[in-house]
């Protein structure tokens, strides 16, 4: 995997280019990277890195006969409102990790009864559609 050290400093521009290559449904792709700048970090099979979610990174492609994972979590306060949604959108959903949600923000996802419930799988492709369908 490669990053650009600092680059979650700035602000970065891209543009969503799917691509059946893309492990990125949306295909985001930033654009002018100076990749002079960017280090590599060699990950052994099995690992995995934490990093924020703005640092500019990548990687090669894919050439295992296994496939590569990728999972985004992004750990934010029920008290933090997304822009695109003040204006009166529909809340983005969310899980409430612990403790009380004061502010009402975010639509809470409901939890599953059991591992691998598949009415919970349909609920989150609906979910997935509908935000993807907002995002394009």
């Amino acid at each position: 995997m490669k990053v650009v050290p600092g680059s979650h400093l700035e602000q970065a521009d891209f543009v969503n280019a799917p691509d059946e290559h893309n492990l990125l449904p949306r295909g985001q792709t930033i654009l002018d990277v100076d990749e002079s700048k960017a280090v590599t970090l060699e990950l052994a099979p099995g690992e995995f890195s934490i990093h924020h979610e703005a640092i500019i990174h990548s990687s090669e492609p894919n050439r295992s006969d296994d496939r590569r994972i990728g999972l985004s979590i992004h750990y934010i306060p029920p008290g933090t409102r997304l822009v695109k949604y003040a204006s009166g959108d529909r809340k983005p959903a969310a899980a409430l990790v612990r403790g009380v949600d004061a502010f009402g923000h975010w639509e809470h996802e409901p939890e599953t009864e059991a591992g691998f419930d598949p009415a919970m799988f349909d609920e989150l492709m609906r979910l997935r559609r509908e935000f993807f369908a907002r995002t394009r």
